[in-house]
């Protein structure tokens, strides 16, 4: 089953890869879920990586076991940002869960917004304490990990502490 030709953006949930024959796969995700896009010939240069966001205009089609894909024809036709731009978000922290000392998982502060709830993602100690009911301001930029949005913060003074007022 085909249908008609469509547009879609979001962030690329993986690094994009090559297929046997030629042919990329890009996973592209949003708040909605994530999209398998396959690029039919390979373009010039390096494949873009996790993070970056994307836009593709092709065709969906349903895969194997039903599950909904997309193809694109021409490199023209995939737009992909270099990097994802940075953003600020405000809020309340709602919960801070710290990795066990022998793990390489990441930190994560989960902070309450005028949006809904926010994953912060990071892998430093932030120069100052962050706990619960604090507001922060936090600069980072956002992408999903297995369906949920997070914001990825890469150094400590992109966590600050706001006054109440």
């Amino acid at each position: 089953m085909n249908f008609s030709k469509v547009r879609v953006q979001g962030v690329l949930k993986s690094d994009a890869r090559m297929l046997r024959g030629g042919a990329v796969l890009y996973l592209i995700a949003d708040e909605t879920g994530s999209l398998p896009v396959f690029l039919t010939h390979a373009p010039e240069g390096k494949l873009p990586q996790a993070g970056c966001h994307i836009s593709a205009t092709g065709r969906l089609n349903v895969g194997t076991g039903n599950q909904l894909r997309m193809r694109v024809r021409k490199a023209g036709q995939m737009v992909v940002q270099k990097a994802a731009p940075s953003i600020v978000v405000y809020g309340q922290v709602s919960e801070v869960w710290l990795p066990p000392l022998d793990s390489r998982a990441p930190r994560k502060i989960i902070l309450t917004t005028s949006n809904g709830s926010l994953e912060i993602v990071h892998w430093f100690v932030p120069e100052q304490e962050v706990t619960a009911g604090a507001l922060l301001e936090v600069r980072g930029t956002l992408g999903f990990y297995k369906g949920r949005k997070q914001l990825k913060v890469r150094k400590p003074s992109d966590i600050r502490p706001q006054s109440e007022g």
